[in-house]
């Protein structure tokens, strides 16, 4: 649960919204921590947002539905991700 805090797509936001949105067009001090603390807030928040979304899927009753449908068509299920991941290749 812990590494939810730490979410990969949440650095990668950052490193680009600053890199392409802000930096290009504020220099000043003021702005541009206005703007890290406006990246950090919402990253967090994302975090947080991912990590509830997470742990209220993983307790719900559908949860086991969904592992139920997986657990029977396993074999094919692969399949057509190992298919899809094949075609995004291409």
């Amino acid at each position: 649960m812990s590494l939810q805090f730490v979410n990969i797509k949440i650095i990668l936001f950052g490193i680009t919204a600053m890199s392409s949105y802000i930096l290009p067009y504020y220099r000043s001090l003021p702005a541009v921590t206005g703007f890290i603390l406006m990246l950090a807030a919402s990253g967090f928040i994302g975090s947080c947002c991912w990590a509830a979304f997470g742990a209220a899927l993983n307790a719900s009753p559908s949860q086991r539905a969904v592992r139920q449908f997986l657990t029977a068509y396993y074999f094919l299920f692969k399949i057509i991700s190992k298919v899809d991941k094949t075609i995004r290749l291409c």
